[in-house]
């Protein structure tokens, strides 16, 4: 009797072990099915355009560079990853040292390549955020210029359709995006198929029965 009672909680503790791996791993996919919002990538793009700015321009360990996002009425939304690539900035006012200045330009969020999962899945898209920087960096004493260029940013991912409200930004234009065209046979192909295999399953339903 012992032994039975054994071996039943031993099922039991499997069973318990089983499912706990199975939330982790649950939890863990839906983690990294969950979409960086449009904004988020802008910010990174702008971080990352200034690090590699201040990596090429070589500048002393103790060089002082102010930095400003344009335009202002934006700025807020994106110049946190900027300033923290050039920290500790220096106040605008400051007489010398660097000063560097980040202009957004032609900012272009789309989405396109919608496909589905099989017939009844859901609908995904190529989500592309584009973005150019327009980087001026000049000595504020002088006026020297150290570096003028325009740097073009991209990065691509596919999220579900389902997805565009947590990844669009409620009140920002900026990070809002806009759909591509399907292409003039893309919305109708996928009625005429879902119409096919309902008459396939009826055509079985009737002649299995006979």
């Amino acid at each position: 009797m012992s032994g039975h009672i054994f071996q039943i909680l031993m099922i039991r503790n499997r069973l318990l072990l089983l499912w706990v791996v199975l939330m982790v791993a649950f939890s863990g996919l839906c983690l990294a099915q969950t979409p960086a919002t449009n904004l988020d990538i802008l910010r990174d793009l702008m971080g990352e355009t200034a690090r590699r700015v201040r990596e090429e321009l070589s500048l002393p360990a103790g060089a002082r560079v102010s930095v400003a996002v344009v335009p202002a009425d934006i700025a807020w939304a994106v110049d946190a990853n900027v300033m923290a690539a050039f920290a500790p900035v220096a106040p605008e006012a400051e007489t010398t040292g660097v000063r560097a200045l980040f202009g957004l330009r032609d900012v272009r969020i789309t989405y396109g390549d919608i496909t589905r999962d099989g017939i009844f899945g859901g609908q995904t898209a190529e989500r592309r955020v584009r973005l150019t920087v327009a980087v001026r960096v000049t000595r504020k004493e002088s006026g020297e210029q150290l570096f003028s260029e325009d740097r073009p940013l991209e990065r691509t991912d596919r999220i579900s359709l389902a997805d565009l409200p947590a990844v669009e930004h409620p009140t920002l234009a900026l990070a809002r995006g806009t759909m591509e065209s399907e292409g003039l046979f893309q919305g109708v192909a996928e009625p005429l198929i879902l119409m096919g295999a309902i008459g396939v399953a009826v055509f079985l339903l009737f002649h299995v029965r006979s």
